[in-house]
């Protein structure tokens, strides 16, 4: 039980460092933020492939994104947005990780989970993609 709760910890504490990433990295910026948190959304994946330790990595974001803002007294107007873009990517990461784990621990890619896991990732990407280039031309 103890070893749960440690690992749900350590998924939350992803979640603050994708958010302090992305702050330090600078959002739109290079775009080396989507690096950051897709790779950690695969280590999250890695540590425990579960809905909960995903829930974890996004309360983290969203933890650490309220405290930036209040500490550096700026306008929340936006912080939204941003704890949806880093969960998203993070998201993104985790499950293609965790489809691509269960794949290889069935060895088999025929597994339905593992269909519909790379199915939604692959649609994720075409939506992420339509979703960029909207915010190119009207950014908020």
């Amino acid at each position: 039980m103890q070893g749960r709760w440690l690992k749900l910890a350590s998924s939350a504490l992803i979640g603050v460092l994708a958010a302090l990433a992305t702050r330090e990295l600078g959002i739109p910026g290079s775009g080396s933020w989507i690096a950051a948190c897709w790779i950690l959304g695969v280590v999250a994946a890695v540590r425990q492939p579960s809905w909960q330790s995903f829930a974890a990595c996004v309360a983290g974001i969203g933890s650490a994104t309220i405290i930036f803002v209040v500490a550096a007294d700026q306008y929340p107007g936006l912080a939204w947005l941003v704890v949806i873009c880093e969960s998203a990517v993070l998201g993104h990461g985790f499950l293609v990780s965790a489809a691509v784990g269960r794949a290889w621990r069935l060895r088999s890619l025929r597994d339905p989970r593992v269909i519909w896991g790379l199915g939604i990732a692959i649609g994720l990407t075409a939506a992420f993609v339509l979703f960029a280039q909207d915010l190119a031309r009207n950014p908020p």
